[in-house]
């Protein structure tokens, strides 16, 4: 889920290259998803649907009631969309460029990627994926160029990481995230949460100073309280917390529903940075600090920012090393 908002990450390449509406590459293929197959993906009972809370789903459904998960997948599959001939275009323009950059992964990549076409109330309008597809709200078709390029590219890497399970925990690791083999959080905050479509499970954590003693430290995206008026979205309402949690033999659990003394904003967790770097303000879950870091590094092979002048180039560089085949 990539926040509105960002920065540009340079300029673009120039020329805009059109391509046939199925792409087949040497590793992979890109297509595009009509409106009844998308619907289909989205109201898929996924691990997505699944996780999504009480409150999360009647606050994305915009709803005065209680929105239940049967009902609610109903509600996503409604969003979708059939692609323009300009919108296709706009992603046409990107793919050499984005095929060729994964193409040189030392990972597997799934056989087929998909793009969703989504109305603009589908997660507040924000871009996301679900399985293989990612989803394009009526937002992404406003930005600039090199934001939508490296837009694409943010989340592409979810789906490689969904699909490839092995990669996904290297990486975490690559940036000091362990996992953990059950989460259990008190109910009182598990109802508060919002489910990122990209990473449905916050199943790491980082080990940290806090307040001057170590802790493990659990992304965590929620609501401030039950009171929120649900019927006008939940991206306005959402705060990012890292809740403080006990690990013991793999198994991390918060048994106190006091989400104030247990849960800190992440610019307060002593060696954070040290472990993932700066290159990003974007520190909702280690899934997105590591796509803001694969979008930079396409960014900076087709004419953005250079990789020497972020904040965190060594992080840059050594991701690079662990995700890349070496030539």
């Amino acid at each position: 889920m990539r926040l509105r908002g960002k920065a540009l990450l340079g300029a673009f390449f120039a020329s805009i290259v059109l391509l046939l509406p199925v792409y087949a590459y040497a590793r992979t293929t890109f297509e595009f998803m009509d409106q009844s197959a998308a619907a289909r993906t989205l109201s898929a009972d996924d691990a997505y649907i699944r996780a999504t809370a009480d409150l999360e789903r009647q606050a994305k459904a915009r709803s005065a009631h209680p929105v239940n998960k049967t009902a609610y997948a109903k509600i996503v599959g409604s969003k979708a969309k059939d692609w323009s001939t300009a919108e296709r275009a706009r992603v046409e323009a990107v793919l050499p460029a984005l095929e060729k950059f994964i193409g040189q992964l030392a990972w597997d990549i799934p056989p087929t990627m998909h793009f969703i076409r989504a109305d603009a109330a589908l997660e507040d309008n924000l871009p996301h994926t679900r399985g293989t597809a990612i989803v394009l709200p009526d937002s992404v078709f406003s930005m600039p160029r090199p934001v939508f390029a490296s837009m694409l590219a943010h989340e592409v890497f979810h789906i490689l990481t969904r699909h490839n399970d092995k990669f996904k925990e290297q990486s975490y690791r690559h940036i000091g995230f362990q996992l953990c083999e059950t989460v259990r959080i008190h109910p009182k905050i598990e109802q508060l949460k919002i489910t990122n479509p990209d990473t449905p499970l916050s199943q790491h954590t980082i080990a940290v100073t806090y307040q001057g003693r170590k802790v493990d430290a659990l992304p965590f995206i929620g609501f401030e309280s039950l009171s929120i008026d649900a019927t006008t979205g939940f991206i306005d309402k959402l705060a990012v917390r890292w809740l403080i949690v006990q690990r013991q033999n793999n198994h991390c659990y918060l048994d106190s529903d006091d989400l104030n003394s247990q849960s800190t904003p992440p610019q307060y967790l002593e060696g954070l940075a040290e472990n993932i770097g700066k290159n990003t303000g974007y520190l909702f879950h280690a899934e997105e600090v590591l796509a803001e870091n694969f979008a930079a590094l396409f960014m900076s092979g087709i004419g953005g920012k250079p990789i020497h002048t972020y904040p965190s180039p060594e992080i840059l560089n050594s991701l690079r090393n662990l995700w890349f085949v070496r030539r």
